[in-house]
């Protein structure tokens, strides 16, 4: 699969996960046009992607709510994210939580059960 460029959202996409993460409460609020079973299959395969990719140095964001959203164009299995996070590292740790820890997570009404 390839990687779009970071913040590029790719015309025709046919799968998209947004997901908040509120450290504060440690909570993920996850939304988006992807199968509820299918969410960390995505997301994993994104970071699939990343691996070596090399260091971002970029300052991380500090915020209480980080935004990342995931593209994925299902006529050429390549990705777009869009983020808030500051670098990549930060984005992929956040990433990486969502599919390791068992954090809270909330479901918005656009993500689908089919």
């Amino acid at each position: 699969m390839k990687n779009k460029s970071d913040n590029e959202i790719v015309d025709g996409v046919k799968v998209m996960v947004i997901l908040k993460y509120d450290i504060e409460k440690n909570l993920f609020i996850i939304s988006g046009n992807v199968k509820k079973d299918k969410v960390k299959e995505v997301i994993s395969n994104y970071l699939i992607t990343q691996f070596g990719a090399g260091v971002d140095d970029r300052k991380p964001a500090e915020l209480d709510v980080y935004e990342i959203g995931i593209s994925l164009d299902l006529s050429d299995d390549s990705f777009s994210v869009a983020h808030d996070c500051g670098n990549k590292g930060l984005r992929d740790g956040i990433l990486a939580k969502f599919l390791t820890d068992e954090s809270t997570k909330e479901w918005e009404n656009d993500t689908t059960d089919e």
